[in-house]
Parts: structure tokens; C-alpha cells; sequence
């Protein structure tokens, strides 16, 4: 049997510079980076940045470990390899203060794949995940945006 590839995660800021994490593994897999802006919780649609002082938020260094989790949480879907499948879809989280999901992650309208078999592993891999827990003082939930690439091995 063929160990199943783990990806390599890339992050992006949004000034552009990357931090890239391997969770190990083997193959090509696949990375993912962000959109930029992790903020806090909405009010009538209103998206608030997350604050940055007081208990040490990093906005950045939490996206950073988002991506982690999902990283860690990935599989490249064998049908997909078989048939040599690749393609790159936005997901996004709404995450509680506890590192679970608020709501169901949705992929971003025209942000698909454009592969079914793809996007519900985009959709499956952020369900498996227990994602990182915040402080208090930061508006719960947590909004992240999230790129995903999925590359033939």
C-alpha cells in the first residue's frame, strides 16, 4: 500500500511575506495560503479585526496554525489521484473560542475546485479538524478565509 501524501501548508500575508509549515509526509500534496484579514466575530454583517494587543493575539500566527490543523487533517482523495485531478478552492471558517466549528465551512461562491471530489475533501478535511483555541477577550467566532491546493502526487 502507498502511504497517502501530506501536504505542505503556505501561508501569505497580507504584506506578502510566507511562512510555510511540512507536516511531513510524502508526495507533492498540495498547499494552502489566506486572504488577508482573520477578524472576530460579526455583528449585522460588520467584520472586526481581531485586536492585537492586551493577551498577545497574533491574527497571523493563528491563521498560521489553522492552517496546520488542516493540513494535518488532509487527503489527497485517491479517485482524484487516479485520475490525476488538481485544483485550488477557497474555504471558509467561522471557528469558536473552543477550536470548533460555529457553522458548517462553505466554500467561497465561484471558489471551487472545479472538481466535486476535491471540493468535498476541502469541505470534509475542515470537519475532521479541532482547531486552535483563543483568549477570551477576542470576539468569538473567529472568521478565516482559506486557500487549498490540491496537486496530483
Amino acid at each position: 500500500s502507498t502511504p497517502t501524501p501530506t501536504p505542505t501548508t503556505t501561508t501569505t500575508s497580507p504584506t506578502g511575506t510566507t511562512a510555510g509549515s511540512d507536516a511531513g509526509g510524502q508526495g507533492s500534496g498540495s498547499g494552502a495560503g489566506t486572504e488577508p484579514g482573520t477578524s472576530g466575530g460579526d455583528d449585522a454583517g460588520n467584520h472586526r479585526h481581531a485586536p492585537t494587543s492586551g493577551s498577545g493575539w497574533d491574527p497571523k500566527g493563528y491563521k498560521s496554525s489553522v492552517l496546520r490543523r488542516l493540513n494535518e487533517n488532509k487527503r489527497y482523495p485517491r479517485q482524484a489521484e487516479v485520475m490525476g485531478l488538481h485544483g485550488t478552492c477557497w474555504l471558509s471558517l467561522k471557528i469558536r473560542r473552543n477550536g470548533t466549528l460555529d457553522s458548517p465551512p462553505t466554500i467561497m461562491a465561484g471558489r471551487g475546485t472545479g472538481h466535486t471530489v476535491l471540493d468535498e475533501e476541502c469541505l470534509a478535511m475542515a470537519h475532521r479538524t479541532r482547531f486552535p483555541t483563543f483568549p477570551d477577550d477576542i470576539d468569538a467566532p473567529v472568521s478565516v478565509a482559506v486557500k487549498i491546493e490540491f496537486v496530483a502526487p
